[in-house]
């Protein structure tokens, strides 16, 4: 499982440093945070968030692992032959060990995994947006009283105009905006719907005006914080 670690230290203008001079962040996300599955892709979003933020003197690091869910799906069968009926990273990938990396930020990024397994598993699992969003509550219970805990809403790719995934993801995306606030939500929707943003103009990997696009939303955020 290929880990990549993106660092981000903030300056002014962001939240407070926790006292070592410095203002650190990381992202946790799945392969839409990662930049995996797409090879047109060669700065993902929390670099590009601090390439925007040259001037703040911001430096990357990215904890997002390929395939990451809020929700444990290693029970799901998935009809392939032993030992791969089980797909090991559909485990829970956000991980609050996060925390001992002496950071300043997180931007928990919610991605559209959990929708889709819900949805292409109904029949062996119930998973619910409200369950997602608990999770994300107790992930940021977890972070020590010096992190600024950023969420983020879910992006509807253009491959699910309507139906099951696209129900939950808007079910995801009310709970998340009522639940959290409003300054620590980054808009991870609005214009995200945008065929160009994928790769070759479908499915749910961004391509690099994806990312770009992501990027200028959580420098914004965590900016105006």
């Amino acid at each position: 499982m290929q880990w990549i670690v993106l660092l981000l230290v903030l300056l002014a203008g962001c939240p407070n440093d926790n006292g070592d001079g410095l203002r650190r962040g990381a992202a946790e996300g799945a392969s839409n945070t990662l930049g995996a599955f797409s090879p047109w892709v060669t700065t993902p979003w929390p670099q590009k968030t601090a390439q925007d933020a040259n001037s703040l003197n911001w430096v990357a690091v990215n904890d997002a692992v390929s395939g990451q869910t809020t929700e444990d799906f290693r029970s799901v069968n998935t009809g392939y032959p032993p030992p791969n009926d089980v797909i090991p990273w559909m485990g829970t990938h956000w991980h609050s060990d996060v925390f001992g990396q002496n950071l300043d930020v997180v931007v928990l990024t919610n991605e559209t995994n959990d929708a889709q397994f819900a949805s292409d598993y109904a029949s062996q699992i119930t998973v619910t947006p409200q369950m997602v969003v608990n999770r994300m509550i107790a992930f940021c219970a977890d972070a020590p009283t010096t992190v600024t805990c950023f969420v983020t809403t879910v992006n509807i790719p253009p491959q699910w105009p309507s139906g099951d995934i696209y129900n939950f993801i808007v079910a995801e995306n009310s709970l998340i905006t009522a639940t959290f606030p409003a300054k620590k939500v980054i808009d991870f929707t609005t214009g995200f719907s945008d065929p160009s943003l994928y790769i070759n103009n479908a499915g749910s990997h961004f391509d690099q005006d994806g990312h770009d696009l992501r990027g200028q939303r959580a420098y914004n955020a965590i900016l105006n914080y």
